[in-house]
């Protein structure tokens, strides 16, 4: 048995539209692992040049600038933290962060685009 090269004719293995819910799930696994977030922000980033629809390309903008957004929040939130303030901080990106996330699989399941990706709010 050969393995023989893709060809350009081949169907990728999962659809753009799925791509962007497995980040929107791996952001969520995220808010208790952390970890996850960076494969789906990898995945979000690579897809974004390659995806054939602007449906999933909205998606993947708006999951991109969650995450970099969302670091903001955090390393703020973390300086923050000596002066109480930064607790209220990570509150709110944890809040922002789960919304954002259950929003944008819940308007990708609708089949329809997120309406401003570069929204710092929900889209």
């Amino acid at each position: 048995m050969s393995l023989t090269e893709p060809t350009p004719q081949d169907p990728p293995l999962l659809s753009d539209r799925s791509l962007a819910a497995v980040v929107y799930v791996l952001y969520l696994v995220a808010l208790g692992t952390a970890f996850t977030a960076l494969i789906g922000f990898v995945i979000a980033w690579q897809a974004r040049s390659h995806a054939a629809d602007e449906l999933a390309r909205t998606h993947f903008t708006f999951q991109i600038r969650t995450i970099v957004i969302g670091l903001g929040y955090v390393v703020v939130g973390g300086v923050l933290t000596i002066v109480w303030i930064g607790f209220l901080i990570l509150a709110w990106w944890y809040l922002w962060s789960l919304i954002r996330s259950v929003k944008g699989l819940l308007t990708l399941n609708r089949g329809q685009p997120i309406a401003d990706p570069t929204s710092w709010m929900f889209g």
